[in-house]
């Protein structure tokens, strides 16, 4: 594991994999409702929503700047933001 890759992520409890947050197919937003919820919550500012013509603003995690602390996780309503191992999205 490099610097950068410990610095902006956690190891997740007994899985040895350092995680960021992923946003589920169920967010409040693709049933156009407006919730800021996660990136509010987010101390890293990681959660970014990007403006979508005619629907709410859709959040993008920057996995750069992600330190996988799990606030955006705690803060949203519907369970839609969790963490995953570092890698492709599955």
């Amino acid at each position: 594991m490099t610097t950068e890759t410990t610095r902006r992520s956690f190891l997740m409890p007994g899985a040895g994999a350092a995680t960021t947050a992923r946003i589920a197919a169920h967010c409040l937003v693709n049933a156009r409702v407006v919730c800021r919820s996660c990136g509010d919550a987010c101390p890293e500012r990681a959660i970014r929503h990007r403006p979508r013509p005619g629907a709410p603003e859709f959040p993008e995690i920057s996995a750069a700047a992600c330190t996988g602390c799990g606030a955006c996780v705690q803060a949203c309503p519907v369970a839609a933001v969790a963490l995953a191992p570092i890698g492709p999205a599955s």
